[in-house]
């Protein structure tokens, strides 16, 4: 178990690297497409978007879809021999037992407690082999399809500010107040979590993102250990999730016909996106609802 543990760590620790070469260049993500895309057409989320992109651009691949080689067995794609297999990290949290709590009670002991049953949250990270597309025999890729025609900055315009409003909110529990979001990670969370969500709407390509991150942004991914950059890439999914419910449309949705579709769920035609012009009400966070952990449950794959 811990060596899995270790495993993802190390290779998320690899993803920050890539990451400080790519984050001072004038488009940080060039050469990519899409969010990082699963065999069911759905896309990954949290660390593992960085994590595959980072192993995408290592492979020189310009296709953003991954699958274990039995997903992509059943579409009637065969790996070339001798591929490698590349990593994503499934998460979840489970109950474990505590020992040594001791409670009041009935006992010959002279302060009358006595251990009683109490179970903490211990996080589960195992490395996944994936493959890329390039990696099957006959693999072609001709280029991402083109994103439809919409305002992403007007889109996003009103989502810096409900990020601060979160992180505030977030900084304000209990349970992070010991490891609140500082500054120089707002600058950073800001500006990630806008690149994702500009390139989750489906009307951006990651390599048409451009202008380098900020000092302070840089500073932070600098900083942040492995298990603290998994938590910051949890917290901007959360974000993003939280915001496009109500203010991100959802792509177009792809004809049967279309060779290369974007994505595979319904959307509204991009001429009757709705542009929020009032203020945002924010979702209340709650203890329950936020990430308790030192890396996120965004982390996981969502099979």
């Amino acid at each position: 178990m811990e060596q899995h543990i270790e495993t993802c760590l190390d290779k998320v620790a690899q993803m920050r690297g890539w990451m400080l070469t790519r984050l001072v260049q004038p488009h940080p993500w060039k050469g990519l497409s899409t969010l990082p895309e699963k065999a069911d057409g759905t896309f990954y989320a949290g660390t593992n978007v960085p994590l595959l992109w980072m192993q995408q651009d290592l492979l020189g691949s310009k296709s953003p879809k991954w699958g274990t080689s039995k997903a992509f067995r059943l579409q009637g794609k065969n790996l070339m021999g001798g591929s490698m297999p590349q990593t994503a990290i499934w998460f979840k949290f489970v109950d474990e037992p505590e020992d040594g709590v001791r409670s009041n009670g009935s006992s010959d002991d002279p302060f009358h407690l006595e251990p009683v049953a109490r179970s903490r949250r211990k996080r589960i990270l195992q490395p996944v082999a994936l493959y890329n597309e390039c990696q099957t025999e006959g693999y072609c890729h001709l280029g991402p399809p083109p994103c439809p025609e919409q305002d992403v900055r007007s889109l996003l315009a009103p989502f810096p500010g409900f990020c601060r409003q979160y992180m505030q909110r977030w900084n304000a529990l209990a349970e992070n107040a010991r490891q609140p979001i500082t500054p120089v990670e707002e600058s950073f969370l800001i500006r990630f979590a806008t690149d994702l969500a500009a390139v989750g709407s489906g009307y951006l390509h990651a390599s048409d993102i451009a202008a380098p991150y900020s000092g302070s942004a840089v500073e932070a991914l600098t900083s942040a250990d492995a298990s603290r950059l998994m938590k910051l890439a949890g917290i901007a999914q959360d974000m993003i999730a939280r915001y496009q419910k109500t203010n991100l449309p959802k792509p177009r949705p792809v004809a049967v016909d279309d060779p290369f579709p974007a994505v595979k769920t319904n959307a509204p035609s991009p001429a009757r996106v709705p542009i929020a012009e009032t203020p945002i009400e924010i979702p209340m966070v709650t203890a329950t609802s936020m990430i308790q952990s030192s890396v996120p449950a965004h982390a996981c794959l969502d099979w």
